[in-house]
């Protein structure tokens, strides 16, 4: 007769050698992260404040302008109030050419009572 073979495995996984892979696995994992302390303690070394030299590179530069405004209401508040100033005050442009600013409220009263330039008509020929 002939001898008959089990169609199945016989015996379950090697408990030994899962054990010992499980071990070396956990011996493993706690000496990456017993280097991995030390590594960032020596890393994370530190000068103390005013110790170190500074390097020229690491000097805050300030870059061209134009540059972002830190308050822009505040800066337009104070702009509208100078350009405002401006408009309601008298003062000379240049006074060595007889040329002053006067009051916005004085330049449109005198605009209305003397009218605005009216240009001469062209001539018929065409040309001047």
């Amino acid at each position: 007769m002939r001898e008959t073979r089990p169609a199945h495995q016989e015996s379950d996984i090697d408990t030994r050698n899962v054990v010992l892979f499980g071990v070396a696995l956990v011996i493993a994992v706690a000496l990456v992260a017993i280097a991995t302390h030390f590594a960032l303690r020596v890393a994370d070394h530190r000068p103390l404040a005013g110790a170190a030299d500074v390097s020229p590179l690491g000097r805050p530069l300030v870059p061209p302008g134009p540059r972002l405004q830190m308050a822009p209401p505040a800066d337009m508040a104070a702009f509208r109030a100078h350009e405002d100033a401006l408009l309601h005050a008298a003062g000379w442009i240049d006074e060595n050419a007889g040329i002053a600013r006067i009051p916005i409220d004085v330049a449109k009263a005198r605009l209305l009572e003397k009218g605005l330039p009216v240009a001469e008509p062209a001539p018929e020929g065409g040309k001047p």
